[in-house]
């Protein structure tokens, strides 16, 4: 990922460039401060294309397949594709009402929100491998 250029690089095992894809912009293959990936069950590649709050969906040659557009007012500081295919998606919160976690489908679909400020499992977080070891707790008992 290169959040300067907003593009992803694809390189291989031995680090040779293979293929690079986006530029700064709002279009299908454009993004503005692409944050972090996850690789779905099918192994496409899901981009957080952060200044346009969607993900970005890519195969795996980096061939654009589509965008998954979410609630407009959440901006994404980090996120995980669930078994389910659900997305989990952490942000930062505003204000002490809002709540950290929003479940969404695969098509962006709002599911539900849970945890703000107050929650227990808020406190303990402090990073995205923080939220990565207690994802079944934040999702399945919310």
């Amino acid at each position: 990922m290169d959040y300067g250029n907003n593009c992803i690089k694809k390189f291989s095992f031995s680090g040779k460039f293979l293929k690079e894809v986006g530029r700064k912009g709002q279009g299908p293959r454009e993004m503005i401060n692409p944050l972090n990936i996850d690789i779905d069950q099918e192994g496409n590649i899901n981009v957080n294309d952060r200044g346009n709050r969607r993900i970005n969906v890519y195969d795996n040659d980096l061939n654009y397949l589509r965008t998954i557009k979410l609630d407009n007012s959440i901006s994404i500081e980090n996120f995980f594709i669930l078994p389910e295919d659900k997305l989990l998606v952490f942000r930062s919160a505003r204000v002490i009402e809002d709540e950290y976690f929003y479940l969404f489908s695969n098509k962006g679909e709002y599911i539900k929100s849970f945890y703000n400020k107050f929650h227990p499992y808020v406190s303990i977080i402090n990073s995205s491998k923080d939220i990565q070891s207690h994802l079944l707790t934040f999702v399945y008992l919310a």
